[in-house]
């Protein structure tokens, strides 16, 4: 049994190495650089022109509350498109960078993160059990299962459900390695220098 799971570790290590190289070959700041820029492109592309059209329609009264409101639109939609990169990238850090401080271990913060996922991903799929099947919501009806009747179990809800796990129980876990992942690299600079 120990030697299977000597095996198993060093099989998972040679992978998280094997996806650490290919990661620093292709470099994260590279990509982040890459992508901030095209997000800040895209931002553009899409608020300039509607912002212009607000100004040129001649609705616009206060133009100090015009332009922050425009400048806060276009910041928000920047997040929107850098985010997503930026947590994912800092989330495949935090998941393949066996030579940590760890040795081996999977560390705190993947192991927080696991079980959030786990819980969190289990609920809303049970949510969308339970919603498919009329048990609770209304009864309406849905590919599922008729309107007025309510179905304990098929074959289908479940798929559904393990598929909603799954995708939820991803996007959860990469989310809380990313952002802890961030606030950890973040703090540093916050700590107190003797």
């Amino acid at each position: 049994m120990a030697k299977i799971t000597k095996t198993a570790a060093k099989a998972v290590t040679s992978s998280c190495n094997l996806f650490m190289r290919v990661g620093r070959w292709i470099g994260a700041r590279r990509v982040l650089f890459v992508w901030s820029a095209m997000s800040l492109a895209i931002t553009a592309f899409v608020r300039v022109p509607d912002a212009a059209s607000i100004y040129m329609s001649g609705q616009v009264n206060n133009l100090t509350l015009f332009l922050v409101g425009q400048l806060m639109i276009a910041i928000v939609l920047f997040l929107k498109l850098f985010s997503p990169i930026f947590i994912m990238i800092i989330a495949a850090k935090y998941i393949f960078d066996c030579r940590g401080n760890n040795m081996g271990r999977a560390s705190f913060t993947f192991k927080l993160s696991f079980w959030i996922s786990i819980i969190i991903g289990f609920a809303i799929a049970m949510l969308y059990y339970l919603d498919a099947g009329n048990i609770i919501g209304g009864k309406f009806g849905s590919s599922f299962c008729t309107a007025a009747q309510v179905c304990w179990f098929s074959w289908n809800m479940l798929y559904m459900a393990v598929r909603v796990f799954l995708g939820t129980g991803i996007t959860i876990f990469m989310l809380v390695v990313g952002l802890r992942g961030i606030y950890n690299e973040s703090s540093f600079m916050l700590e107190k220098k003797d």
